[in-house]
């Protein structure tokens, strides 16, 4: 996992890849958990519409995360290719970095 007292980015673009790669890995578990979940409520449901209405409802959202999350890493990565080429003034100020 991540030591956040050691990490000390020298630039915006290291710190937008620093922070869309913690979140990513976290969405990861956290999805595979909510699936899970909605796997659980549709073998529980025993025929109810309403259960499994629930069910539905709570793997469409999971999906859109997934989606809502992928899109935010390409995201990040398409700005710092923006800010990479158009701009060199991306340094940060070392407040207490090594």
């Amino acid at each position: 996992m991540y030591n956040f007292r050691t990490i000390c980015p020298e630039n915006i673009l290291q710190l937008l890849r620093l922070i869309g790669d913690f979140i990513f890995k976290i969405s990861i578990p956290v999805a595979i958990v909510a699936i899970l979940y909605a796997a659980f409520l549709y073998l529980t449901a025993g025929g109810s519409e309403q259960k499994v209405k629930a069910a539905h409802q709570t793997l469409m959202w999971t999906v859109a995360g997934i989606a809502i999350v992928l899109a935010a890493a390409g995201l990040v990565m398409v700005v710092c290719d923006f800010l990479n080429v158009k701009s060199g003034m991306c340094t940060l100020p070392s407040a207490g970095c090594p």
